[in-house]
């Protein structure tokens, strides 16, 4: 828990957080400019926007410390696991109020087509969940293999999330591209159906589809883990 104090201080101290905040917020606003608007197909919208914005709040939280500080933090810590735990906890709890604001302010604003069921609320809270956590392992994985400059770190993370979520498009278009992109998790899936009904959503295929993902969750995790810890500072 001190850990986390120390990341929070730290965080709010650099005022970077403010860019990514405010955007999001302004970005939900105007989605919700109109009333009527259906609500599974809103939250897959915002959850898209979601993933960009957790990547740029994930970036700015592993690179406050600087590399004084983090060899400090292994020494003290006595592991690079704890640390990379921390911060990928912390990264999750700053950006899940985000997901939340997401699914809460079209609610009290009456933004939606009909006033949402208790299973599309917690529909809509789970995919901007599953995409928070989608956005902070999978950026802190490619800034634990790249050792690039950080422009060219947007441009790999932007790339990665455009072809994780076009992946189902790509192959429609090019089949054989199939063999190549099934390393990337199923975003687009996963987005395809929260376009569509309630009850393709409750569907075997969504629930298959989701498991998937979470498997893609756990082996990049596992995969984190093992890169962060042979890797130098990041």
């Amino acid at each position: 828990m001190a850990l986390i104090n120390y990341h929070f201080k730290n965080f709010i101290r650099s005022y970077k957080w403010i860019g990514p905040l405010i955007i999001f917020l302004i970005l939900v606003v105007i989605l919700y400019t109109y009333s009527g608007q259906p609500i599974l197909s809103s939250f897959a919208s915002t959850s898209m926007l979601l993933l960009f914005i957790s990547a740029w709040i994930t970036v700015i939280i592993f690179d406050i410390d600087s590399i004084k500080e983090k060899q400090l933090l292994f020494t003290q810590l006595k592991s690079k696991k704890n640390y990379l735990t921390s911060k990928l906890l912390f990264s999750f709890i700053i950006i899940l109020p985000l997901g939340l604001w997401a699914v809460i302010y079209p609610i009290i604003t009456f933004k939606f087509e009909h006033s949402p069921k208790l299973i599309e609320v917690l529909i809509g809270i789970y995919s901007h969940i599953i995409i928070i956590a989608l956005g902070v392992i999978m950026t802190t994985l490619i800034k634990s293999l790249t050792k690039v400059s950080d422009k060219l770190i947007w441009l790999f993370i932007v790339l990665m999330f455009l072809i994780s979520m076009l992946r189902r498009i790509l192959i429609q278009s090019f089949p054989i591209l199939k063999y190549i992109l099934w390393i990337f998790p199923p975003v687009s899936d996963f987005l395809n159906i929260l376009n569509k009904s309630l009850a393709d959503v409750l569907s075997f295929s969504f629930l298959l589809i989701n498991f998937w993902m979470i498997g893609y969750l756990i082996v990049m995790l596992i995969f984190l883990y093992i890169i962060f810890n042979k890797s130098e500072y990041m």
